[in-house]
């Protein structure tokens, strides 16, 4: 998927090692949680612009405010374009994003938020430049090695987030959220796979790509404080599901048959593009899991703390692939301790 934009994050939190093992899957070095902007009452309106080298050209604008007088319904949208050049001849690329929040709070113990993110970006396929009998200089860097008259790749993702919050009490918290993602990447593209003759010309084939994903994740948890005599106690308790479909068609030229050869030095773009014949992947992916994770900080004295707690999680892959004609399964469960 897309990254989300700048003009949206309003900071980003970095969960280092054993303390990110609550959130879910992840590098073992720790994750990291990116806040978006959120509604407030004031209105206010900010656009910006700017300009960059190799025709750099990028616009934003964020805009925010109470709906009704009693500052009940909150909006906040945020958006941006961006064009941009670049050193390498014929490439380009493009990007749009628009992500609308709404927040509403019927009472004072209670907030609903509903966050959407929408973003569209097109990239010219560039895997970059290669060397001639081992010089890097030797080609000139802005030389593309691909084909000018193909469209750019297309990514474009939506997400859509419903958070409910609400405060039972002094102590206790209720969170419960939704999310869906749903995107794709589709183009063609040019790859290189070496070279013919005293090593100027170069061997190239040509992939179409289609990739599609969706994911649907709930989640849970209830936080708040309480005490067992001398202890005071900081409880998180919660439950999870994530379902996740991912499907993957990429078929390539077979370059044996037409080596669709370009010379490093006298580049003549516009050839006949080859047949597509070879299937290089054709499978569906779906994975689900379910989890659920306990943690209790205890507080023994003002200065001295204990932590303890567990995540379990049940996770099953389901991978087809059309062109082998099978179907696996992979399934694991597994509990990860926390002291």
């Amino acid at each position: 998927p897309n990254s989300p934009d700048i003009v949206s994050i309003e900071r980003i939190e970095v969960l280092k090692g054993p303390s990110a093992f609550l959130y879910g899957r992840g590098d073992p070095g720790g994750t990291f949680n990116i806040v978006t902007k959120q509604p407030v009452p004031e209105r206010s309106f900010a656009i910006g612009t700017q300009y960059g080298s190799y025709n750099t050209k990028r616009s934003t604008f964020d805009a925010t405010g109470a709906l009704d007088e009693g500052g009940t319904v909150l909006a906040r949208l945020t958006g941006a374009v961006e064009d941009n050049g670049s050193f390498r001849d014929f490439v380009h690329s493009d990007r749009y994003y628009l992500a609308p929040v709404i927040a509403w709070k019927p009472n004072a113990d209670t907030t609903v938020t509903l966050e959407g993110e929408f973003i569209s970006a097109g990239q010219i396929f560039d895997r970059g430049i290669v060397p001639f009998r081992g010089d890097l200089r030797a080609v000139p860097r802005s030389r593309y090695i691909g084909e000018p008259g193909l469209a750019p790749f297309r990514n474009d993702n939506a997400l859509g987030q419903l958070r409910v919050e609400h405060r039972l009490n002094s102590d206790w918290v209720l969170n419960a959220g939704a999310q869906v993602l749903a995107g794709n990447i589709a183009g063609d593209a040019v790859q290189t796979v070496g070279f013919l003759g005293d090593g100027r010309l170069l061997r190239r084939t040509l992939d179409r790509r289609e990739l599609t994903w969706s994911d649907l994740d709930l989640q849970i948890n209830l936080a708040g404080k309480f005490e067992t005599g001398f202890l005071r106690h900081t409880l998180l308790v919660g439950l999870e599901r994530d379902s996740l479909r991912y499907r993957e068609d990429i078929t390539r030229s077979n370059f044996n048959a037409n080596p669709f050869v370009l010379d490093l030095f006298a580049p003549r773009y516009g050839q006949p593009l080859p047949a597509l014949t070879v299937p290089s992947s054709n499978l569906l992916q779906n994975t689900t899991s379910y989890a659920g994770y306990v943690q209790d900080q205890i507080d023994l004295t003002p200065k001295l703390h204990a932590l303890v707690g567990v995540r379990v999680e049940d996770i099953t892959l389901d991978t087809t692939s059309y062109i082998n004609n099978t179907t696996t399964r992979s399934q694991g469960t597994a509990a990860t301790p926390r002291f």
